[in-house]
């Protein structure tokens, strides 16, 4: 069983996050009504993991 791994600043065991950053395109009929979209793509990718309860850069070596 793998060591159940907390932030160094905080403690907080919530976990990480990444940031993410996506296009996509609404499609939209003469009335205004919603008739598509299309996928997500992204534009822009973090490689930096951040904690959720103190948002601070957890260092690379926790993930290695």
């Amino acid at each position: 069983m793998k060591e159940q791994k907390i932030c160094p600043f905080c403690g907080s065991e919530k976990g990480y996050y990444v940031t993410e950053r996506v296009i996509r395109d609404l499609f939209f009929n003469y009335n205004n009504e919603p008739c598509g979209a299309t996928e997500d793509v992204t534009e822009f990718c973090s490689k930096r993991r951040r904690c959720i309860n103190c948002d601070k850069i957890l260092p690379k070596k926790m993930f290695e």
